[in-house]
């Protein structure tokens, strides 16, 4: 099995008419554009992810089927990797744990039945894993902009006006971050925290 590293992130789990929608924080803005059509639903199992249907019978042979928005994720049941998304492949009857992967980061894990000589139906959305931080501190000018770091990492300058800090390049994923600025008219320092669609502005004046 290949080896991928994982960071876990939380998610929300909602099971609605039967097919488990995750979804994650907003992704940069690039990610996410003309992604706004919605995907043809999977055929619903209800016993999918219901553990009071009993523990389906092992060792039998059924079959998994994943789709996924975006598509291209990838997919791990009971530690085997599945491949990318959408797929159906034949797999040993049983409940095991799914995990769903984009990028190296895992943003969902749960667990799924698959009963012998049956399909079991999976539906994930996500909208994306890194989110967006708008900075403007007070003073700074061209002549004297102001370094501006995110958990002690060096991420560029402030002129004066806005400045955006976004995408996986960065590491902006959802949660808490913290957030330093150093400049000639001296110091700020506050947390931030990433929610789900939000882009997060601060405005902050350096103190001495």
């Amino acid at each position: 099995m290949q080896k991928r590293s994982a960071m876990t992130l939380a998610g929300v789990a909602i099971l609605a008419m039967g097919a488990w929608t995750v979804a994650t924080a907003a992704a940069d803005s690039t990610a996410t554009e003309g992604a706004a059509a919605p995907m043809t639903k999977i055929s619903p199992d209800d016993t999918a992810l219901d553990p009071s249907v009993g523990r389906p019978q092992r060792g039998e042979k059924g079959s998994l089927h994943v789709e996924t928005r975006p598509a291209g994720l990838v997919v791990f049941y009971d530690g085997e990797e599945m491949g990318k998304t959408p797929f159906t492949k034949e797999v040993s009857s049983g409940r095991g744990d799914v995990s769903v992967m984009m990028d190296d980061y895992q943003f969902s894990k749960g667990r799924a039945n698959v009963f012998p000589g049956k399909t079991t139906n999976l539906y994930y959305e996500i909208k994306g894993l890194f989110g967006i931080v708008k900075v403007k501190a007070t003073p700074a000018t061209a002549k004297s902009p102001v370094s501006v770091f995110i958990d002690d990492r060096f991420v560029g300058k402030c002129f004066g006006d806005w400045f955006t800090i976004a995408g996986k390049s960065n590491e902006l994923k959802v949660g808490k971050h913290f957030l330093k600025l150093k400049g000639a008219g001296g110091l700020a320092a506050q947390e931030i925290s990433l929610n789900a669609g939000d882009t997060t502005k601060v405005e902050v004046r350096l103190r001495k």
